[in-house]
C-alpha cells in the first residue's frame, strides 16, 4: 500500500468514526474495562484473520524476554491480512468490530491501554516470572513499533509515563491545585535556565497528519469564538479526536493559544478556561459528562466535525 492509497484508507477510517460514534464508544468502553472481553475479541478477530495466530503467539510467550514477532509478521503476509481488513472494511459484517478496532488502533489511546493492561500483568503477584518477561517484551515491542509507525513519538511515551507515574502517586491533589513542584511534575530544568513552553503546533499529536491545517482551522475557531467556554469547548474536542499529546494542560495550552493568535485575538486567562473545563467534564447525577448530554454535545460535536474536515 503506497503513501497516497494509506492516507485513502484513514481518511476513510476517520470517516466511518464520525459516523458511528456509538459503536466506536461501545468498542473504545470495551477496551477500557477492567475486564477482559475487550481484549478477548481483538484476538478473537486476530485469530479469525490468522489462522494459526494462537500457535504462533504462544510460541513467542514462552520465550520470555522475546526480541521480534518476525514469524507473527510473516504469517499475517502469508494469509494476505492487509487485503482481508480492506476489504471487512468496506463491507462490514453486521456485528463486525473490525472498522471499531482498526479506528481505535489508529486514532484512539490504543497504545497506551496495552501498555497499561501490560503493566497491570505484570505487577500482578498472580503471574509467575515468565509472564512476567512476555509483559516486560510486549511493553517494549508496543512502544517501539508506535513510535517506528509514527504513531507515538519518545515525547509521548514520556508524557505517558509521568502521567502513569502520578496516577499512583499521593500527589495527585497537589498536581489538580497546580502546586506540585516542578520535579515532581516531570519538568526537568537547568539550573540557572526558564523553563520552554511548547508551541501549539508541538502539542499535536501523531494522529494530526496536517498540522499546518489544523493550526489554521483553529485559528479561524478563535477568531469568532474566544470565551472562556468557547476555548474550553476547543480543548476538549482536540482532546477527544486525539489530536494532543498527553497530558497538556489547560495553562499550557493557553499560553500556546496566546503566542499563536494573541496578536490578533484576545485569549482568557487560564483560570476562566479551567473554571468552564471543569464545568464541562463535571458528571451529572445520571453518571454521564455535562459535554455529553444535549446542547453541549452538539456543540463540541460541531466542533469536532469542523476541526477534522
Amino acid at each position: 500500500m503506497g503513501q497516497q492509497e494509506y492516507e485513502a484508507f484513514k481518511a476513510k477510517l476517520r470517516e466511518w468514526m464520525n459516523t458511528h460514534l456509538e459503536e466506536y464508544a461501545a468498542f473504545e468502553e470495551a477496551m477500557n474495562a477492567r475486564d477482559y472481553a475487550g481484549c478477548q475479541s481483538v484476538i478473537f478477530q486476530a485469530m479469525s484473520l490468522i489462522p494459526r495466530y494462537r500457535r504462533l503467539m504462544s510460541d513467542k510467550a514462552n520465550e520470555g524476554l522475546f526480541e521480534h514477532v518476525d514469524e507473527i509478521e510473516q504469517a499475517a503476509r502469508q494469509h494476505d491480512l492487509a487485503g482481508k481488513i480492506i476489504r471487512e472494511c468496506e463491507q462490514p459484517g453486521k456485528d463486525s468490530t473490525l472498522p471499531a478496532m482498526l479506528c481505535w488502533l489508529y486514532f484512539g489511546k490504543s497504545f497506551e491501554r496495552m501498555v497499561e493492561r501490560c503493566e497491570e500483568l505484570r505487577r500482578s503477584p498472580d503471574l509467575g516470572f515468565l509472564q512476567k518477561m512476555t509483559m516486560s517484551a510486549t511493553i517494549r515491542l508496543l512502544i517501539s513499533r508506535s513510535i517506528k509507525l509514527e504513531l507515538r513519538t519518545k515525547q509521548d511515551w514520556d508524557a505517558h509515563r509521568e502521567a502513569m507515574r502520578l496516577a499512583e502517586s499521593d500527589r495527585v491533589l497537589e498536581w489538580a491545585a497546580g502546586t506540585l513542584p516542578a520535579e515532581d511534575a516531570g519538568e526537568k530544568r537547568k539550573p540557572g535556565r526558564p523553563s520552554t513552553t511548547k508551541s501549539l503546533v508541538d502539542m499535536f499529536s501523531p494522529a494530526v497528519t496536517h498540522p499546518d491545517v489544523l493550526r489554521q482551522k483553529i485559528g479561524e475557531y478563535i477568531t469568532k469564538r474566544h470565551t472562556q467556554t468557547d476555548i474550553a469547548r476547543l480543548k476538549f474536542a482536540l482532546d477527544e479526536l486525539r489530536y494532543l499529546v498527553v497530558p497538556i494542560n489547560i495553562k499550557p495550552f493557553r499560553d500556546a493559544l496566546q503566542a499563536e493568535y494573541g496578536s490578533d485575538t484576545r485569549i482568557v486567562h487560564e483560570r476562566g478556561i479551567q473554571e468552564a473545563y471543569s464545568r464541562l467534564t463535571e458528571p451529572l447525577l445520571i453518571g454521564s459528562a455535562v459535554s455529553s448530554r444535549g446542547g453541549e454535545a452538539i456543540i463540541i460535536r460541531e466542533i469536532k466535525d469542523f476541526l477534522s474536515q
